[in-house]
């Protein structure tokens, strides 16, 4: 922490965030990450179960369930990011922005995971489909590419774990498009380097 002092007061500011080595498992920390992307699978089809049944005449509350997603989504987004950073560097910045933390890479990391996403939105035709599907809601993301997905969701741990203290920002988490293509496209590329991991991503969409 780093003491200041204003008209003779000595306050106490925010602790300083430095760049740390980190002496755990990127493994574990990847391993860490899937399983919160299966948590998300098994709350995404609840969701969709919810959604089903309100339209059978039941009392499901889909809507309940999308806070959990947007936080399993964020902070398995956070380990992703936090894994491939101990792969190339052995560390990392502490805190949850996404941004900053996609920042830490160097920038052929950053373009080799912008390119692997931004092709990946392009040209699969699941993802296509619910672009077109969430383009029409209106709560869409207002661009789909890797920088603007990563933006729109970069502090959104902070905000969902607690949202009840800013009631204001809640939605602009609730209804994400795309929870999972920017974790997806982090894993894919950690996969490619660590090919013997893969086996713990299977099933993962």
């Amino acid at each position: 922490y780093e003491m200041t002092s204003v008209t003779g007061v000595q306050t106490c500011a925010l602790p300083i965030s430095v760049f740390e080595l980190r002496e755990c498992d990127a493994k574990d920390i990847f391993l860490a990450a899937c399983n919160l992307e299966l948590t998300i699978a098994k709350l995404q089809k609840a969701t969709n179960d919810a959604q089903k049944a309100m339209s059978e005449g039941g009392t499901g509350q889909p809507f309940r369930l999308s806070e959990a997603t947007a936080l399993n989504a964020a902070l398995s987004t956070e380990l992703f990011l936090k894994c491939i950073l101990h792969i190339d560097l052995g560390g990392w910045t502490n805190g949850h922005n996404h941004v900053q933390l996609f920042r830490e890479l160097g920038e052929d990391r950053q373009k080799e995971i912008r390119k692997y996403h931004d092709d990946y939105m392009k040209n699969d035709p699941a993802q296509i489909n619910r672009a077109v599907w969430n383009m029409n809601s209106p709560f869409a993301p207002d661009k789909l590419d890797f920088d603007s997905q990563l933006t729109e969701k970069k502090n959104a741990f902070i905000y969902m774990r607690y949202w009840f203290e800013k009631p204001e920002l809640r939605i602009e988490y609730k209804t994400l498009g795309y929870p999972d293509t920017v974790a997806r496209s982090i894993r894919n590329v950690i996969i490619k380097l660590r090919p013997e991991w893969e086996g713990m991503a299977t099933n993962l969409t």
